[in-house]
């Protein structure tokens, strides 16, 4: 349980169900090109990393760019678990990859956007999550992709 300025408590219970609506949501954004809604959503800090597959570390502003370029994703969530520790929930998160395409390449550095459809989809996806609960909500400080699976 975490124990909230703002509220009584919460159980990981309520952080799945909360966050699972979240991530429904990402993909709604990401396909209407929402970059302001994920700058709200992510913290200053926000860093993400990929590895081994796509050996990848972007901060926030790299992130926000690499958005622009998704012109369609459809993720099917599987499972959401959540362990909270403080004011912080750790999640992971499975999700199959139903549609994942891009407008162009999103540049040096990063694998080719057929390479990346290649690999997802169909395939499942395991990310890491870590989300501070503030009293406006939830923010994102890191997310990693683990493994793809089938």
């Amino acid at each position: 349980m975490i124990e909230h300025p703002t509220r009584s408590a919460i159980s990981e219970a309520q952080v799945v169900t909360q966050l699972r609506t979240v991530m429904t949501e990402w993909t709604v954004r990401i396909n209407k090109q929402d970059t302001a809604w994920f700058d709200g959503l992510l913290s200053h800090d926000f860093t993400y990393t990929s590895h081994p597959h796509f050996p990848l570390v972007m901060k926030k502003g790299v992130f926000l760019d690499l958005l622009k370029n998704v012109s369609d994703q459809v993720m099917e969530i599987r499972d959401v678990r959540a362990q909270v520790v403080g004011n912080i929930a750790i999640v992971t998160i499975v999700a199959k990859c139903l549609a994942e395409s891009f407008r162009a390449n999103l540049g040096p550095g990063f694998p080719s956007p057929e390479e990346i459809e290649k690999s997802l989809l169909g395939r499942s996806v395991v990310y890491g999550f870590g989300w501070r609960i503030l009293e406006t909500g939830w923010q994102l400080f890191d997310q990693h992709l683990y493994e793809i699976v089938d």
